[in-house]
């Protein structure tokens, strides 16, 4: 093999394993991106207007998932310790009237979410047009002064 033929597969070498390495750099900034967006798109606190949370409300255990889109959708699930139904929500924006319904049936089929056990649990709820989107609420009592909240949104 000439010095020249080296060099030339040398020179392949290297651009093959820099090619490998921008690839992999590349695949995980791309990881890094979607990582972020659907973190951000699934932040509780960022939705709170959205869901018409009183500002002042202490959530724990909250779970929250955004579907952006023509049609946007979100699902939440979260604990609070109050008194009653009409301490989670603005009143002036959302008609907490509404959601007395016993044995409410909240049966979204399609969300695939290990925390979201709606269907499984026997809630009090209801639904309401909140800034003209949709959004129906239920929640169950746990009987040591907090309420467990599902609530789905979704644009109309």
């Amino acid at each position: 093999m000439s010095n020249n033929q080296g060099r030339q597969k040398s020179i392949k070498s290297g651009c093959l394993i820099a090619g490998a390495i921008v690839g992999v750099v590349a695949i995980l900034g791309i990881a890094g991106i979607v990582y972020f967006v659907n973190r951000q798109l699934s932040d509780f606190d960022s939705r709170r207007e959205i869901m018409c949370l009183r500002p002042e409300l202490v959530v724990s255990d909250e779970h929250l998932r955004y579907e952006p889109g023509m049609d946007a959708a979100m699902w939440s699930k979260f604990t609070v310790r109050v008194k009653g139904i009409d301490e989670v929500f603005d009143t002036s924006r959302v008609d907490t009237s509404e959601f007395t319904q016993a044995g409410y049936d909240f049966n979204v089929d399609w969300i695939d979410d290990d925390r979201w056990d709606a269907n499984k649990r026997m809630l009090i709820g209801g639904e309401d047009e909140v800034g003209g989107d949709f959004m129906r609420v239920g929640y169950v009592d746990n009987g040591d002064g907090t309420l467990t909240i599902y609530i789905f949104w979704f644009e109309v």
